[in-house]
């Protein structure tokens, strides 16, 4: 179902994406939203949306608005006609504005029984929904009144929020906090009241009565009024240092992660001293600013910008103790894979440890999850080769104790303008830094024993850095030859690389790309050459031996001759990547250097390399899956040796950006589509583990276009259903059964009884997650029927315990329990211990509604004890959680108890939100 969002600009997000709307949609939208499940009459509609001029045909048009809404969000259900008006039917889950008065309820609960931390968690939680005014861009007399009312209730939050950290000691992040909300609100007492407490506790009593005169003379100013009571109270409290305003002991900073994401520092970096300096008074600017800082470093590629960052950011590391984040977006990648900033989030998120299912789905709710875990941090973020301000906000803190360092070859104007971001523009080396570079790299002697060939080499360089490097490789790895040998032969090169930008470098670059690679091996420069077949943004050694058709032995050689070439980077053990320029020549070279079939063979040995291991890795984290029949691999192809299920898991963590731009890359070259369906198959219980929900997504709607492309039924069949599969888990549910029905129907037109009985077990899980429980019951049982009559006894245990569990949903225990009988007992014959856990558990679920405490708990204990064996931590807090439940029923009070708490820790241990609703089962015994 659609999410309405008004807390901040009015839109409707679908499948993820913001729905496109015209400007009396957004304000229909608004109207309604404003009063969520009510109707709203047409006369008050109108009124709303044209205030007192409406057309004459005021009452069509807003027919004509609904039918164009509901058109745009493809379904009726949301809006709902009724005989005097309409009604926006939404859940609290699909509504900002519900979404977040509920956390702030909980936040408020948990303060009153002393559980600041959960409090102020939930109170940031809560404020993170916040994108800018409530129901911005929509102003009428219906939405006014919900407008200031959510307004106020955020004011409020922010207090409460500010009181829980003070709560547990936590003065110093919140003063920087508080200080800002001060600034934009002087007026709110509360607020100025509580940025005094904490600076008092903070040892700063000077600038806590500061605050409170310069409160005093707004008020004396504006209105000729006095401060309020309690405002004059908590001066008098922090002039005699009362111990009321002491507080807690300064809270102890947490045992999370400390991210240290930067790369290694540069060594022998040089010049850029103004630069330099332009970055520490943006430092020392930050330091008394209450706003997060941004500076962005541009220039033409090539010129050094990720040399700076990376060197600035290492020599004030020490400034920033909550950590060090940074990414490469790849944002001028030549193989067009530049980073989304979903992808770009999880691996920040990653760095601090967050667990996947605590990660939210939709962009918009990532990116508060991630401002409310850097509230309060000093964490400098580093986001490397931008392609646009839209690749880069929402990457951007909310905390003004961080500082982001952006580089780009855009300048970035629309950052600057808006954010107030701080331009740091680099040019080309100036000749002196060029030769101070070169002495570094190369030797002070030998540059000046021959300054004029230096001077050549620095001319056709253009005074580009990264040329320069890549010359000084060159002469240090032949310390005898002469430099006016080199500087003779970059006379005689080629022209300009074309990918280089604006023209400002129109230098002989590709040149020393090709004076450099001829300098290597014949061996090692084919292979550079083939890597340009290779989407990247890195490769194994493995891969890089299929791509070349060589012993991973002599591919490891020519891999480690092209890096001291500095033609590759080792990105990590037995990885390397190429710098964007590079990379760009390799493919330049691969198009016009190989022959058609060259190309072929090599692109057909690397992907039967990653498909072959991905099929692979795939069958060892789920064994009971039916493998797809796969050609042989071409010759000379070496396979990683993948042999059990926690180093599959760590392969597919590795190859995972590998894998995604493969499958672009197959479904949109003709002659290799096929492996974008069979590589998409093989990523599928990777995604879905590891919460990679839109990730499973695209690369199944990309296997779907490329097996629709070549007419290739089981790719299709099976791409619909890891569609359908995807769409469950992100909650689009009517795209999800629109792919299954396909699916199905491919599989029917195959004749493929397992497949469709596959299909069923998916669609009776999408109907559940409905609550369409009977309908859940049809497909499991035409599963079951399907998986006997194949022979599947695996699946029919889960078919088994799917139609058990679909009954107990609707109700009826005793058939459930009948039928998880037998799954329990099947599970048991075929050695599945996850299935024999899940069917007790659902056993359990099934006595305890029949009344039948003792059997309940028998088959919850031995679940647990199954899923303490198996690792499997989650499944054990749904099975205490439900232990609980009958213990506290049957009267079990201490059971009860124990069982809960046990939970709820364990849920925190995973850091899943969960624990809230435990606790509170908890806090109602007491």
């Amino acid at each position: 179902m659609p999410a309405v969002c008004v807390l901040g600009p009015v839109e409707i997000v679908s499948s993820g994406a913001p729905v496109s709307l015209g400007r009396l949609e957004k304000s229909l939208v608004a109207n309604l939203a404003a009063h969520a499940n009510r109707v709203v009459s047409v006369d008050r509609l109108i009124e709303g949306l044209w205030d007192e001029h409406p057309p004459t045909s005021a009452r069509n048009r807003i027919q004509a608005l609904v039918s164009s809404l509901r058109r745009a969000l493809d379904d009726r259900a949301v809006v709902v006609t009724h005989s005097t008006g309409y009604l926006l039917r939404i859940d609290d889950a699909g509504y900002d504005a519900a979404q977040f008065e509920t956390q702030v309820r909980l936040g408020r609960a948990a303060a009153e029984r002393g559980a600041h931390a959960d409090a102020s968690a939930l109170f940031e939680a809560a404020l993170a929904l916040w994108r800018g005014p409530a129901f911005d861009g929509v102003d009428s007399a219906l939405v006014r009144g919900e407008a200031t009312r959510l307004t106020e209730l955020r004011r409020t939050a922010l207090a409460e929020w500010a009181s829980a950290r003070l709560a547990c000691g936590d003065q110093q992040a919140v003063v920087t906090e508080l200080a800002g909300l001060v600034a934009a609100d002087p007026l709110h007492e509360r607020l100025r009241g509580l940025l005094m407490v904490a600076l008092h506790r903070a040892g700063r009593k000077a600038d806590a009565l500061h605050v409170y005169a310069e409160g005093a003379a707004v008020l004396a100013d504006q209105f000729g009024l006095d401060p309020g009571t309690e405002l004059q109270r908590l001066r008098q409290l922090v002039l005699v240092d009362d111990p009321e305003v002491l507080g807690p002991a300064p809270a102890t900073p947490s045992a999370g992660p400390t991210p240290a994401q930067l790369p290694a520092a540069v060594g022998g970096f040089v010049g850029r001293g103004g630069e330099l300096e332009r970055l520490d008074a943006v430092l020392f600017n930050h330091h008394r600013s209450a706003a997060v800082t941004v500076a962005v470093i541009s220039g033409t590629p090539g010129v050094g910008k990720t040399a700076l960052a990376v060197h600035w950011a290492h020599s004030v590391a020490g400034h920033f103790p909550d950590g060090q984040l940074y990414v490469n977006l790849r944002g001028f990648d030549s193989s067009g894979s530049a980073v989304h900033p979903t992808e770009a989030l999880r691996g920040f998120l990653d760095a601090f440890e967050v667990a996947p299912h605590r990660i939210p789905v939709d962009l918009a709710a990532q990116v508060g999850f991630y401002r409310s875990l850097l509230a309060g941090r000093r964490v400098l973020v580093v986001l490397d080769n931008a392609r646009d301000i839209e690749q880069v906000r929402p990457l951007l803190p909310g905390s003004p104790g961080c500082l982001v360092l952006v580089s780009s070859r855009t300048q970035l104007t629309g950052l600057i303008a808006v954010e107030g971001a701080h331009p740091v523009p680099l040019d080309l080396f100036s000749h002196g830094d060029a030769r101070q570079l070169l002495a570094q790299r190369i030797g002070s002697d030998r540059v000046a024993a021959e300054p004029a060939a230096i001077d050549t080499l620095i001319t056709h360089c253009a005074r580009l850095p990264l040329a320069l490097a890549i010359v000084a490789a060159r002469a240090a790895m032949h310390p005898s030859a002469a430099l006016d040998r080199l500087a003779d032969h970059m006379r005689q090169a080629g022209s300009d690389l074309d990918q280089l930008d604006g023209g400002d470098a129109s230098t002989d670059v590709r040149a020393v790309f090709s004076w450099s690679l001829g300098a290597v091996s014949d061996q090692a420069a084919g292979l550079f050459t083939l890597l340009g077949l290779h989407p990247g943004p890195d490769i194994a050694e493995n891969a890089a031996a299929s791509l070349a058709g060589v012993p991973a032995a002599r591919v490891r050689a020519m891999l480690h001759e092209l890096a001291r070439a500095h033609l590759v980077v080792e990105v990590g053990p037995g990885r390397y990547g190429h710098h964007d320029l590079l990379r760009a020549y390799a493919r330049e070279l691969s198009d016009t250097r190989l022959r058609v079939a060259e190309r072929e063979l090599a692109s057909r040995r690397m992907l039967d390399h990653y498909l072959h291991t991905a099929h692979t890795a795939a069958l060892l984290l789920a064994p009971h899956r039916d493998p797809l029949t796969l050609p042989e691999p071409a010759t000379h192809v070496t396979q990683d040796q993948v042999t059990g299920r926690e180093q599959a898991m760590r392969w597919f963590d590795n190859e995972h950006r590998v894998l995604l731009a493969l499958i672009d890359l197959a479904a949109e070259q003709g002659g290799i589509e096929e492996y974008a369906w069979r590589l998409a198959w093989s990523l599928g219980d990777f995604f879905d583990w590891q919460g990679h929900w839109q990730d499973w997504a695209r690369t199944q709607r990309a296997a779907q276009r490329s097996a629709t492309r070549i007419g290739d039924l089981a790719g299709l069949a099976q791409s619909h259903r890891g569609l359908g599969r995807s769409y469950i888990r992100l909650g689009d549910l009517g795209e999800a059964e629109a792919a299954l029905a396909a699916s199905l129907r491919c599989f029917d037109e195959l004749g493929d009884p397992s497949g469709q009985a596959h299909v069923h077990l998916d669609l009776s899980w999408l109907h559940d997650t409905q609550q369409a429980y009977a309908e859940a019951a049809q497909h499991a049982e035409q599963a079951l029927a399907l998986y006997r009559a194949i022979g599947n006894t695996h699946k029919e245990a889960h078919s088994l315990a799917s139609v058990g569990w679909s009954w107990a949903r609707q109700g009826d225990h005793e058939r459930s329990r009948r039928y998880l009988v037998d799954a329990l007992a099947l599970h048991q014959r075929n050695g599945d211990q996850h299935g024999e856990a899940s069917a007790s558990e659902s056993l359990g679920y099934a006595h305890h509604h029949l009344g039948q405490h003792d059997e309940a708990v028998r088959h919850y204990a031995h679940a647990l004890d199954l899923c303490q064996s198996l690792g499997d931590r989650y499944g054990q807090t749904v099975i205490l959680d439900r232990l609980g439940d009958v213990h506290h029923e049957a009267g079990n009070l201490d059971a009860a108890r124990d069982a809960w708490k046990r939970a709820a820790d364990l849920l925190d241990e995973l850091g899943n939100d969960e624990s809230v609703r435990v606790r509170e089962k908890l806090s109602s015994m007491v």
